[in-house]
């Protein structure tokens, strides 16, 4: 099964409904600016946090450009969760699209 990616539009017209979204940058990249319901969950820290994508809802992944996120949605794939969907240009595509990001350790 392929992963599901979303665009930008897709993903703003998904965030007012409540959707999880998981930042899989590392902590520094994150509080530089960040998606500001984004909660950070580092790719390197995903083997570790598998319960936090067990969700019977969509749960959206997101990264600088979307490869990091795209290896994320792929290794849980591997281990049958597959309502993860990748955030296919990331945190540039938001921006670009005009997009605000927060600062901060928190959502």
């Amino acid at each position: 099964m392929a992963v599901r990616q979303v665009t930008i539009e897709e993903l703003k017209g998904s965030l007012p409904g409540g959707r999880t979204l998981i930042d899989v940058r590392e902590p520094d990249e994150y509080v530089v600016g960040h998606i500001s319901t984004a909660v950070n969950i580092p790719l390197s820290t995903i083997q570790d946090s598998i319960e936090h994508f067990r969700d019977e809802s969509e749960v959206y992944l997101v990264c600088r450009t979307g490869n990091r996120s795209l290896s994320a949605c792929e290794y849980l794939h591997d281990r049958d969760i597959v309502n993860v969907v990748n955030v296919a240009t990331g945190i540039v595509g938001w921006v670009a699209s005009g997009g605000t990001l927060t600062q901060g350790d928190q959502p």
